[in-house]
Order: structure tokens, then C-alpha cells, then sequence
């Protein structure tokens, strides 16, 4: 018997992919719900995981950034990224918000 996909946020399944953890992904309707779908992926582990069901036009937008991070991913690891792009990408983590 197969066993059934764990189930992940789609946040979780997009920093799996960034990080090189999915070898493949795919678009499933969800059982019952029309014009719902889920993403279903394979891990480097083995493991088969899904996202929530969602309507198709925000599980698509997803999905093309899971495609995406799974191509970037082992790029940004081994720094194949322009200097250039990477300036633009910033995190201020020193900001703080003020009270008011």
C-alpha cells in the first residue's frame, strides 16, 4: 500500500524546493471541490508531500515559484548568481517598527 502525501504548507513546500529538496511537483484537482487543486511533490528523500486544496488560480501562481525555486535553488547554493542580482535582493533585519 502506498502511503498517503504528507500534507505542508505551501510555504514549507517553497522553501524545500529553494533549498533542493524537491525533484518534482505536480498540479492535482482536489477530490470534490470543483476548480480546487493541490500541489503534490516528490522529496530528495523519498518522501511524497501536498499543499492544502486552493483554488487553481493561486495554487498555479505556486506552483510556478516551486518550478522556478527548484531551478534557482542549486544555483544560489553553489553562487552562480551575479553580483549584481544578488545587491538587489536585501533583508533589513535591523529595522524597527515604531509604536505610535
Amino acid at each position: 500500500m502506498v502511503p498517503l502525501p504528507e500534507r505542508i504548507t505551501t510555504l514549507e513546500l517553497e522553501g524545500l524546493a529553494l533549498n533542493g529538496f524537491v525533484i518534482d511537483a505536480r498540479l492535482e484537482p482536489c477530490e470534490g471541490a470543483r476548480n480546487s487543486f493541490k500541489i503534490v511533490a516528490t522529496l530528495t528523500d523519498g518522501r511524497s508531500v501536498e499543499t492544502e486544496c486552493s483554488e487553481h488560480e493561486r495554487v498555479s501562481r505556486t506552483f510556478i515559484l516551486v518550478t522556478r525555486y527548484r531551478e534557482w535553488g542549486p544555483k544560489l547554493v553553489m553562487r552562480e548568481f551575479s553580483e549584481k542580482v544578488m545587491r538587489g535582493i536585501t533583508y533589513d533585519l535591523t529595522h524597527k517598527f515604531e509604536e505610535g
